[in-house]
């Protein structure tokens, strides 16, 4: 019994990524998240698992599907942002609509529809046709879940240490108490975006 303890030191500190209980594919970022800000990395899984997942477990079908409502969410407001200062309902935002729409409004909102409007005229007209806020409101899709935001979600599929398909909450919490040992057992973990959010 002493052997085999003495062989699973050994063994320990000569793979150190397995030595903290890390699968060997999860990125440096969620590395350092998961040591540094456990709580937004579960929370941002709980949210896939409770919202998409099946209560238990999120696969990369339910990471996508979360992507893709929240940026269907984004055009939503997008879209409804120009769609309110359509007056006469025509599909399209002319100026004196776009004036008036903003008189009504609170300076902020005023400011956010107004640029908003200047943003969604490409072809400086003057008038924000139905295609380019159709373009706009994609453009802000993309803005509210980048490609590099996607693929840090994705990543977080890395952490289905029993290899099933799926991470559940418990999984996220291994890693977590992994990754935070890590500095301790002398891997680096790099710094992240928590570091600069906070």
């Amino acid at each position: 019994m002493a052997m085999r303890w003495g062989c699973a030191v050994l063994l320990a500190l000569a793979v150190p990524g397995q030595a903290q209980g890390l699968p060997a594919g999860v990125p440096d970022r969620l590395a350092a998240d998961l040591a540094r800000a456990p709580d937004r990395v579960l929370d941002q899984v709980a949210r896939i698992v409770h919202g998409y997942g099946d209560g238990v477990r999120m696969t990369a079908a339910d990471v996508a599907t979360a992507i893709a409502v929240d940026r269907a969410a984004a055009r939503g407001r997008a879209l409804g942002r120009l769609l309110a200062a359509d007056l006469d309902g025509d599909g399209a935002v002319a100026a004196a609509e776009a004036v008036t729409a903003a008189a009504a409004l609170a300076a902020g909102s005023r400011a956010r529809l107004l640029r908003a409007l200047d943003a969604a005229d490409a072809d400086r007209d003057g008038r924000v046709d139905p295609a380019e806020a159709t373009a706009a409101a994609i453009a802000a899709a993309l803005r509210a879940v980048s490609a590099a935001e996607a693929e840090r979600l994705a990543a977080l599929l890395t952490l289905d240490l029993d290899g099933d398909g799926g991470v559940t909450l418990a999984e996220v919490r291994r890693a977590a108490e992994a990754a935070a040992a890590a500095p301790a057992t002398g891997r680096s973990v790099p710094p992240s975006a928590v570091d600069r959010d906070t």
